[in-house]
């Protein structure tokens, strides 16, 4: 090039300043068009760009091909086994002694898989074999934690999903998140995350009662004493990448938030299931568990927190039978069926396996599917804007007749019969326990039951009810030896809860109230 360059400057009679500017100009032409070649040559590749963070090689985590590979899914054809869920149990060495009794009530150590994680060792007379296996969380101190409300045990909590992962245990499609004071219905739980495809990331769970919750955390975020539901594959690329999210979020207060900022750095929302139940309430919880919406009960946290369940029995006695009823029925348990008398003048709602309540009016569903304000929200007041859920205040004429749970049996034909006792409280024990405006039975009503007893025949709810749920319907029978039969069926495809043959009933309702 430099010799040509010498000859094109003699011809055209250059001076040497007027040469050198002709040999710069010819040498940036040929890097331009080195370039240029280059780029065309290269332009059907894909660009790339750097990652803020590479996924971490942890030890005993599998790099997956695809953010959604794991098993075939149990929604993708296949039924979902207890065993293929692994739960994680958030406790504390401290709490232990008490705690234990309530996980005892529905772990089922033969059938179930997962652990408790705790911050010490606990005393060997602690544990049996009656019990979930206790691990301990690794150290966690050289973490950050800069919120000055919560505790640093939140960071510990949340990485039972990384420390569960780790473990490489096969045949597993769910990790359940939970506290060791929440109880589940472990039937109910399988059937509903069986609804689910758990090949993909799904991450499950509800909201809390209480507004002042939602706003200091989150109305988007699962929290963990109700249940969390993460899948499997979402389980797996949440433990690769949380080490390192963790520290984005030393402000955070405990472990539901940090481990739903995380999930959200994966992009997966969560997936709202209200029968996932964080009892964020204190005092009696009659109106929320008498109204539970149509969708199968999951769990339910805080028990400690709350009146006993039953108004007779101690807090461990109530949810014994609480229990009770709910494993002979678990699919019915807490389901709502609101049924009207025409004979009796009677409006029923039965809440099946805890407590019927009759009233001497007729009460339309759009009343009663709402909570009645018996219990206090998590800040100890009971407006009704401190609850995000539809609550009413006692506005009836009078209270209902309330007939709690006595006891559960099966019956011949497959079916579960629920026995249930009108309470009469003395004095006393309706101050202590009652909501203000219920009465002893008889005072403020315009007519009293002639039953003392109340048996509920209920039958096994379909697999299709868990994906296309519907309210049953009520049929009486007559009152023998003041015992009042009632079976609860499905609706028929037309019929109402207030049908045509209460019409009498109503408009007599209608003017009194």
């Amino acid at each position: 090039m430099l010799g040509l360059s010498r000859r094109i400057a003699l011809f055209l009679n250059l001076n040497r300043r007027d040469y050198r500017t002709l040999l710069v100009t010819a040498f940036s032409l040929s890097l331009l068009t080195c370039a240029w070649i280059g780029l065309v040559a290269n332009s059907s590749r894909a660009p790339t760009f750097p990652l803020d963070f590479d996924p971490i090689d942890l030890p005993g985590i599998e790099q997956d091909e695809s953010s959604s590979s794991g098993s075939s899914g149990s929604g993708s054809g296949s039924t979902l086994a207890v065993d293929q869920i692994v739960f994680g149990i958030a406790g504390s060495a401290s709490l232990w002694i008490d705690r234990k009794e309530l996980v005892r009530q529905w772990w089922r150590p033969l059938q179930m898989r997962g652990f408790v994680w705790h911050d010490d060792p606990v005393e060997p007379n602690l544990w049996d074999t009656g019990l979930p296996p206790i691990r301990i969380s690794e150290d966690t101190s050289r973490f950050r934690y800069t919120n000055v409300d919560g505790s640093p045990a939140g960071i510990r909590i949340a990485r039972i999903v990384l420390e569960t992962v780790r473990m490489n245990l096969t045949g597993v499609e769910w990790l359940v998140l939970c506290d060791d004071d929440t109880v589940f219905s472990v039937d109910n739980l399988v059937r509903v995350l069986g609804t689910f495809d758990s090949s993909q990331m799904f991450y499950i769970g509800s909201v809390s009662e209480s507004h002042n919750q939602n706003v200091a955390f989150s109305h988007q975020m699962a929290f963990g004493g109700g249940g969390i539901a993460i899948s499997y594959p979402l389980a797996k690329a949440l433990a690769r990448s949380q080490d390192r999210c963790l520290e984005h979020y030393p402000q955070l207060t405990g472990s539901d938030d940090r481990l739903y900022a995380c999930i959200l750095e994966l992009g997966v929302p969560l997936t709202k299931h209200s029968g996932f139940h964080q009892m964020d309430i204190r005092g009696n919880p009659l109106g929320l568990l008498s109204a539970h919406p149509i969708t199968p009960f999951v769990s339910m946290h805080h028990i400690e927190a709350m009146d006993p369940v039953f108004p007779e029995l101690s807090r461990l006695e109530s949810l014994q039978l609480l229990i009770k009823a709910m494993t002979s029925d678990s699919s019915n348990f807490l389901q709502q069926t609101i049924g009207y008398n025409k004979d009796k003048g009677f409006t029923f709602s039965i809440s099946t396996g805890y407590v019927v309540q009759v009233f001497d009016q007729l009460v339309y569903p759009r009343v009663l599917e709402k909570a009645e304000i018996t219990f206090k929200a998590w800040n100890s007041r009971n407006g009704p804007t401190e609850f995000d859920l539809d609550t009413r205040k006692v506005k009836l004429p009078s209270p209902p007749f309330l007939f709690f749970l006595n006891n559960t049996m099966s019956s011949e034909d497959g079916g579960v019969v629920s026995e249930y006792k009108l309470y009469s409280p003395s004095a006393k024990e309706c101050k202590n326990y009652c909501w203000s405006r219920l009465l002893l039975p008889g005072m403020g009503h315009s007519k009293a039951p002639d039953f003392d007893t109340i048996r509920v025949v209920t039958r096994p709810l379909s697999n299709n009810w868990f994906k296309v749920p519907r309210r049953q319907c009520c049929r009486f029978g007559e009152v023998v030896n003041q015992v009042l039969s009632i079976t609860i069926l499905p609706c028929e495809p037309g019929e109402t809860v207030v049908n045509r043959r209460n019409s009498q009933h109503q408009s007599f309702v209608e003017k009194r109230m």
